[in-house]
């Protein structure tokens, strides 16, 4: 019997979800009916970009903004609020951001019973405020592009939406949502069954799809058989023009202004002892940072010759990332270059918000490190650019729920020529070339051997490094304006 109940609570969800969809279906063919030729006219530069998260945290998403924009789009955004998104589109008059309010949240750590409970409500919720807003509180758009995941309720309300006012929907496909649920409850849950079933019906009856890897792509044709209903486009994920190697200058100025060293200090004898983690500072000329020195005010700036190196990683703190695989590099990579003082010392910054960062932040509190140091940090979206062109080496710990994705922090990595180490999977070699512009890692000692083979000439040459750095260059001079322009452009041009 307790088995059954997550099952009718699912079933209850969908009848509840089909109920108010029929019903606002009606309302808004009376809305609909009265539109004439020349709002259908207006309507066909108008795209309706719909993201159930974080607007400001959506990189992709706020790029296809911005590149619609570009081309004379009229473009509606509607999520929910938190971080700040581009100051492009918040500035621009072509684009409109309509914020959603936020549904009531679980703790984190919360029962799998009492997150099942919670989950109809939470669909309601949102259900009604994005119906409202999707029908009734937008302009009519030509085009409704949505973020998928999550698919419930976002993927019936659009499909409804479409139908109502006349719009194509497109569908951007980052991962499988089912999946994602599939991590609480395992896949083979009844309620991640019919998730399945509800991503595969709603999702396969659009206009056309974007999808972030050629195997994501060819589920939805083979599997799937969605070929039969819309085309199909493989839209990798590319970095802006404004992400970009720092030059010594640019390097200077930034750990200057954020005062990079400071997220290292611990406040005890050691910071005293050890002048890698110092910086001096005469008036207003900082005469080292972490990274750089500036012997005098007319001299060029440098990179110090005992400087740290920098790693970055970029998370949201979730649970298809283990974190605990990077600490256990770092306390075996610390004990290496202890033993061997030609490895340098490592500063590693990780940003990013999510559910688990208390406590991973716990984790590495109880750390005791002596070569290495490491920090959180919640970066301005103009910063965090520049950080990844500051850095020496990135680490993705990226899973994927599906195999399916890549990760973008990969792409903003590899736009400002930095060589990655990321944790392997099943398509991540659609992205990371191994000893090319990258190395992959499948546990804590295969990641440290290749920290310790990328850095062991870190006071010399850096050739190893240097040459990865080169390949990512050279691979991924192609930005995406231009992809998007080469792929998307023509899909809303000529439909």
């Amino acid at each position: 019997m307790s088995a059954l109940i997550p099952l009718g609570m699912a079933l209850g969800t969908l009848l509840l979800l089909g109920v108010i969809v029929g019903g606002l279906a009606f309302a808004a063919a009376q809305h609909t009916a009265a539109a004439t030729a020349t709002a259908a006219d207006v309507a066909r530069k108008r795209v309706l970009l719909v993201v159930l998260g974080d607007l400001g945290h959506s990189p992709r998403m706020q790029y296809h903004a911005r590149s619609l924009a570009s081309h004379g789009y009229t473009v509606d955004m509607v999520g929910y609020a938190g971080a700040k998104p581009l100051q492009e589109l918040v500035a621009s008059p072509q684009v409109h951001i309509h914020y959603l309010a936020t549904p009531p949240r679980l703790p984190p750590g919360a029962p799998k019973a009492l997150f099942l409970a919670y989950a109809p409500f939470k669909v309601l919720f949102q259900l009604v405020l994005l119906t409202y807003k999707m029908l009734f509180a937008v302009s009519r758009p030509r085009f409704i592009l949505i973020q998928n995941p999550p698919a419930i309720p976002v993927l019936a309300v659009a499909r409804l939406t479409a139908l109502m006012r006349g719009a194509k929907l497109i569908i951007d496909w980052h991962n499988f949502g089912y999946t994602i649920l599939g991590l609480n409850l395992g896949l083979g849950h009844p309620v991640v069954r019919i998730a399945e079933w509800y991503e595969r019906v709603f999702g396969g009856s659009a206009y056309a799809h974007f999808c972030v890897t050629n195997a994501m792509a060819e589920k939805l044709r083979k599997e799937w058989q969605i070929r039969q209903v819309g085309p199909i486009f493989t839209l990798y994920d590319r970095a802006p023009k404004d992400f970009h190697r720092l030059d010594i200058n640019e390097m200077h100025a930034f750990t200057k202004r954020v005062r990079l060293e400071e997220l290292f200090l611990n406040g005890d004898s050691a910071d005293t002892a050890d002048p890698t983690w110092q910086s001096s500072t005469i008036g207003d000329t900082a005469s080292w940072t972490l990274l750089t020195e500036q012997p005098s005010d007319d001299a060029m700036p440098q990179e110090r010759s005992d400087r740290p190196a920098l790693l970055v990683s970029a998370t949201s703190w979730t649970a298809d990332e283990d974190f605990s695989i990077l600490l256990d590099a770092m306390i075996r990579y610390d004990a290496a270059a202890q033993a061997n003082t030609s490895l340098p010392a490592l500063a590693l910054v990780i940003t990013g918000k999510g559910p688990l960062k208390e406590h991973y932040e716990g984790l590495i509190r109880s750390l005791t490190l002596k070569r290495v140091r490491i920090a959180t940090a919640w970066l301005a979206i103009e910063d965090y650019p520049l950080l990844l062109g500051a850095a020496d080496l990135g680490v993705s710990l990226h899973a994927s729920s599906s195999g399916l994705d890549l990760p973008m922090k990969v792409v903003d990595m590899f736009g400002c020529g930095l060589p990655v180490c990321a944790l392997s999977f099943q398509c991540i070699n659609e992205l990371v070339q191994p000893n090319a512009t990258g190395m992959l890692f499948d546990d804590a000692s295969q990641l440290t051997s290749h920290f310790q083979a990328l850095l062991s000439d870190f006071s010399g040459e850096r050739a190893t490094l240097h040459r990865l750095r080169h390949n990512v260059t050279a691979a991924h001079q192609y930005r995406w304006a231009e992809n998007w322009d080469t792929i998307a452009l023509p899909l809303f041009a000529t439909a």
